[in-house]
């Protein structure tokens, strides 16, 4: 079958969501093999906070008969989240709700990156005092790099300090902190 050469996931769904045919590529999207989803229900794979919208386009479907550019999350078999960029139709003839699914989870993780670093020069280039801008710096780090130890080191007269970092627990070693030609702390 031509369809399981797709590296994206194809799906026909009848209108309850019961899943009648999977292609190979949801093994490589969403970690199922697609005989393991034949008789069981698409949304019941969709991530919890998406269910409502993810629902309203389905309602879109079935009246305009298609919808393209929807996006949304799934749980992946072993528990990750997939973002997935869906185009879909309703076939009258078939009576199947036929979609495509892209893994999108890169394109948004470098989005989130790109937001976070776009706040950060706000607060760096911004009007604030360095001691007021640290709490909002390191709110966004906690946020945004969550499970990484990270701290900001400025280089003072006296040597190098420590302002805040991601584990209080954690503490690297100023004196053997490699520091790069910019004047950078380089932390491994």
């Amino acid at each position: 079958n031509e369809i399981d050469l797709l590296l994206d996931a194809f799906f026909a769904v009848s209108e309850d969501s019961t899943i009648h045919y999977a292609s190979s590529g949801v093994e490589m999207v969403l970690g199922y093999n697609p005989k393991q989803l034949i008789g069981t229900k698409l949304l019941d794979l969709v991530h919890p906070d998406d269910l409502r919208k993810t629902g309203n386009s389905v309602e879109q479907v079935m009246r305009d008969k298609a919808v393209m550019d929807f996006d949304n999350r799934y749980i992946r078999k072993d528990g990750q989240v997939v973002h997935l960029l869906w185009s879909t139709s309703w076939s009258d003839k078939h009576q199947l709700r036929l979609g495509v699914a892209r893994d999108i989870s890169r394109i948004k993780q470098a989005e989130a990156m790109q937001k976070t670093l776009l706040k950060i020069s706000e607060i760096v280039h911004g009007d604030l005092m360095p001691t007021a801008a640290y709490p909002q710096l390191q709110q966004i780090l906690n946020t945004q790099i969550s499970g990484l130890n990270y701290c900001l080191v400025l280089h003072r007269s006296q040597g190098l300090a420590v302002i805040f970092n991601s584990d209080t627990n954690w503490q690297p070693d100023l004196q053997t902190l490699p520091v790069n030609h910019a004047g950078i702390a380089e932390l491994t």
